[in-house]
């Protein structure tokens, strides 16, 4: 599969106790911007798409990117013996290019820190798709719920938790980006369905994108007006 698909392999190990904690402060940046980013000393670092040509420029030039997605991992809490001590899971490092590329899609001339910074917002773009589909593939694999057992209320909400989760990085998705952009944490908020068995707590993503160089004389494609990694429709 391609990075930008299924970006790690989570094993959530689901111990499905009554969930009785309270929430945590949830953190909101569904205002926050993936748009243009800028660089110390500087208003604006080049006309690139990140993910589109937001001034309508274009259309520009889509360099190959290197790096990695790496040290990151999903938190959950799952409150079987205490509150407030998340589970933490393993992101799987992955390195790119790979079967998708990541890609700066610049204009002739842009500065380096430019094609470096359009690099990690189309890497960020990806993680976060990602992440959506995992969350598609553990919600579609019946070993999700296998510890529930027969009871079917537990199963139903160990799904609605995950779905939870899944909607609302699809829902925050600019937020999302910039998280990573920044190396912060994404908080995904706390499912609704109450303090019973199977019904998870407080999620967050934890992801970081590190670019190694950007190939500007490989040209993956002659002309382009976006980055790889669109967001979800």
């Amino acid at each position: 599969m391609s990075w930008t698909r299924a970006p790690f392999a989570l094993r959530l190990v689901l111990a499905l106790g009554v969930a009785a904690c309270g929430t945590e402060p949830e953190v909101d940046r569904s205002g926050a911007s993936a748009g243009t980013l800028t660089a110390p000393g500087e208003e604006r670092i080049g006309p690139c798409a990140t993910p589109q040509f937001a001034d309508g420029d274009g259309p520009g030039t889509l360099v190959q990117c290197e790096g990695q997605l790496a040290d990151s991992y999903f938190y959950y809490d799952q409150c079987k013996l205490a509150c407030g001590h998340p589970v933490k899971e393993t992101i799987e490092p992955v390195v790119f290019p790979g079967d998708d590329e990541v890609g700066a899609c610049c204009e002739a001339g842009t500065s380096a820190e430019a094609l470096m910074a359009t690099c990690k917002s189309d890497c960020a773009h990806g993680a976060c798709l990602g992440a959506i589909a995992r969350f598609d593939e553990l919600l579609a694999d019946p070993a999700t719920t296998a510890p529930c057992g027969g009871l079917a209320g537990c199963k139903a909400r160990v799904i609605e938790s995950i779905t939870h989760y899944k909607n609302y990085v699809v829902a925050h998705f600019a937020a999302c980006v910039q998280a990573v952009v920044e190396d912060e944490l994404f908080t995904l908020g706390e499912p609704p369905c109450g303090p019973f068995a199977g019904c998870l707590k407080t999620g967050s993503l934890e992801l970081h994108c590190q670019i190694s160089d950007v190939h500007a004389d490989v040209v993956l494609a002659p002309m382009c007006e976006e980055a790889l990694n669109q967001p979800p429709d």
